[in-house]
């Protein structure tokens, strides 16, 4: 700090109210002794770290100081007039830039000219008022949702009276119980919600509540004990202070709105006593909606709309398709095991805290099943889909970490709106693999069913690599090789793949298996590089429902780091219609192998149909032609000059190198040299074999004779 900025700061210092903030990161880095107070700090340790407009106007966000625009000339202070709520005064504010420690910073300091504003603060709280009371109306008018609409008309009388809480309280003479139902609290201030649900209504509660005068609001303090219920409601509040208006139906008395801690208006009782009568008009009118087309179309659980609107919805959708149409599947984790451990009322209470997560974001939520939310955003664009997802995520990430498992999908154009829900159904399922491993990892009871078998065998060391040759057929050189999973059952017996792949794909547990295999590839070539110095180029499948977990590249990226594999040795393997992902989709996906440094190579190429737009759309390292076309390479002059065509296009249209699949006699070789196809694989060189052998194949510097038969190895 320079001499003239030391000069300003001790200058701000002795002014009644004064803070520096850091221009940037809106920190607080001093505050006077009177600021500190209005904070109540007793030292500057308790306001280090904080932001100034959390501290002074008591936001969460930067407030309009921060976000002026008004020009300051160098050095010259920027002075506004502001009316500072919680003081109830008038303040003229000064800012002007200073340097602190080589930090840009505001110096804000204040002096209270409340006197020269005369009436203009009864103008002021008549406008409050008068605009509070609007919201209010706004939020129980013209909101369908009940819950939203009472959580804004709640936000709007906790604000107006700078209160930590605005809450109702519903009697229910059934049962004769009190219970909180609606609850706005202020930034910082827990929820007492979860406290006054099924709260007796005792002979104490209804003496007290008869005490009332009709539509009168109650106050009630904790430095004066009365000895009576109001002590009782207080400390179970943990509150200072509480006003009270009863809510009647008549001459019956229904509930209660009240207020925690008001620290503005509190002389003022017109605005919750009309409060209180929109609260009754409106919980009449909305029981009247309810009674009408709840049952059919709301789910008596959650207040979501049900299953039958969902498919009344779909069948709209099939008769007049959205222009575009994003779609989110949501499956609850561990509902089965909340229901085991703890209840079915505590499973109810985590699917109702979810739906009321959901509802907030005010999407077009459908519960479909018990732990299952669909939600449909129709004529949205991609990138709004892919917001309102990450919204979702962060929503539910805060109710409790890992508490769903989500699924995406989106469209635009010719709509299938049945097919996009099965897109992001199976996105939700490989999502949930995440969810299994984590809570394995984390030894977290869970049931995973076919997961927690695949987890065990891989413990057990089921599961085996095996590596198929690849040859370069210019030289006949060992130029990497293909990893192939196998298992060994309990009697050591070895199962090829073809009897367990299918099975784990269907039951939507094959990626703990593919990312295993990764980890025993990567096993392998440390060993080759750390015993013989050998880097062969190492070919990794991925099934289509791994490819589409949300967090695959890294997953791939971290078994690579953690085992000091460079990724240039691994090339990944990916179909062309890899799981429900678009064209789009997978270009995006190969793109983020590239820029992690992996290879990525086209497999099965050529096999049932194949667009070759992909060959120009998308940057593979390799394309793979799948045996079927090589089966009558050699024999049949048409698949000859097929693969030769598309032999050509692999080397002179996208420079890429081509490797044949499937080979098995001299004359595909033959043929595939003279169209000059650049890598083999196939039973004719070797079968896929044991590590051990691969690896003696690799210590002995093999070269396959390519010119001349040989016995199959």
């Amino acid at each position: 700090m320079d001499h003239r900025d030391f000069t300003v700061l001790m200058s701000v210092a002795k002014r009644e109210l004064a803070y520096l903030a850091d221009m940037a990161t809106h920190e607080i880095i001093y505050m006077s002794e009177a600021a500190m107070e209005l904070a109540g700090y007793s030292s500057p340790a308790d306001y280090r770290g904080k932001h100034c407009y959390e501290v002074i106007p008591g936001e969460d966000s930067p407030c309009l100081l921060c976000h002026s625009e008004c020009p300051i000339e160098p050095g010259g202070p920027w002075v506004r007039e502001h009316f500072h709520p919680v003081l109830k005064k008038w303040l003229r504010i000064e800012r002007r830039p200073v340097m602190v420690e080589g930090r840009h910073c505001w110096a804000h300091w204040a002096t209270d000219i409340t006197r020269e504003h005369g009436d203009i603060q009864a103008l002021y709280d008549r406008l409050h008022l008068e605009t509070a009371m609007a919201q209010c109306g706004r939020a129980l008018c013209l909101e369908p949702d009940a819950h939203t609409a009472m959580e804004r008309f709640l936000a709007s009388i906790g604000e107006y009276y700078g209160a930590d809480r605005a809450c109702v309280f519903e009697i229910d003479y059934a049962h004769m119980v009190v219970n909180n139902t609606y609850e706005w609290c202020a930034p910082n201030v827990p929820s007492q919600m979860p406290h006054v649900q099924n709260f007796p209504l005792s002979d104490a509660l209804l003496e007290w509540s008869r005490s009332f005068r009709d539509s009168a609001v109650n106050r009630f303090s904790a430095k004066e004990h009365t000895g009576g219920f109001a002590d009782i409601i207080l400390a179970d509040r943990e509150a200072e202070s509480i006003l009270v208006v009863p809510l009647s139906k008549g001459s019956e008395l229904i509930g209660y709105l009240g207020v925690d801690n008001a620290r503005l208006f509190t002389d003022s009782d017109t605005l919750l006593r009309r409060a209180a009568d929109l609260v009754t008009e409106d919980f009449q009118r909305r029981q009247l909606l309810w009674d009408l087309s709840s049952q059919e179309y709301s789910d008596h659980l959650t207040g979501l709309q049900n299953r039958a609107r969902y498919l009344q919805t779909l069948e709209l959708y099939r008769k007049l398709p959205p222009s575009s149409l994003a779609v989110f599947f949501l499956d609850l984790n561990g509902l089965k095991e909340l229901n085991e451990q703890s209840g079915h009322d505590a499973g109810d209470r985590f699917i109702c805290r979810c739906a009321d997560v959901l509802r907030s974001q005010e999407l077009n939520v459908f519960r479909v099943d018990g732990d299952e939310f669909i939600i449909l955003q129709p004529g949205v664009s991609r990138a709004e889909g892919l917001h309102t997802e990450a919204l979702i995520r962060k929503a539910l990430e805060a109710l409790h970490p890992y508490s769903v498992s989500l699924g995406h999908a989106w469209a635009e154009g010719d709509v299938d709106v049945l097919a996009l829900i099965t897109e992001a159904d199976q996105r939700m399922y490989a999502e949930k693999q995440i969810y299994y491993r984590t809570a394995l990892s984390q030894e977290r009871p869970h049931r995973a069913g076919m997961a927690t078998e695949v987890l065990r065998d891989i413990q057990n060391g089921s599961f085996l690599v095996y590596f198929q040759p690849q040859v370069d057929l210019r030289t006949g050189a060992l130029y990497g090789a293909e990893a192939l999973v196998r298992k060994v059952d309990e009697d050591g017996h070895l199962i090829s793949p073809d009897h367990f792949v299918p099975f784990y794909e269907a039951e939507g547990v094959i990626s703990h298996m593919d990312f295993h295999v990764l980890e025993l590839v990567c096993d392998m070539v440390i060993f080759w590089e750390e015993t013989m110095g050998k880097h062969p180029k190492i070919s990794v499948n991925f099934s289509r429902q791994t490819l589409m977990e949300p967090n695959v590249v890294s997953r791939i990226s971290q078994i690579c780091a953690e085992r000091h594999v460079n990724p240039r040795q691994i090339t990944i393997e990916v179909t062309e219609s890899a799981g429900k992902l678009s064209q789009e989709q997978l270009a995006a996906l190969v793109a983020s192998l590239h820029q992690a440094g992996f290879s990525v190579s086209l497999d099965d190429f050529g096999s049932r149909y194949s667009n070759l737009s992909i060959l120009t759309g998308i940057d593979f390292q390799m394309i793979k032609l799948d045996k079927s076309l090589i089966d009558q390479v050699g024999q049949v002059e048409k698949s000859t000059n097929i693969v030769k065509n598309l032999v050509s296009l692999c080397r002179e249209t996208i420079s890429t190198p081509s490797l044949a699949e499937g080979v098995e006699t001299h004359a595909q070789v033959s043929a595939l040299q003279d169209i000059s196809c650049d890598y083999v694989q196939g039973y004719y060189f070797s079968r896929p074999i044991p590590a051990d052998a691969f690896s003696d194949l690799l210590r002995s510097d093999v070269h396959y004779p390519v010119c001349a038969p040989h016995a199959q190895k």
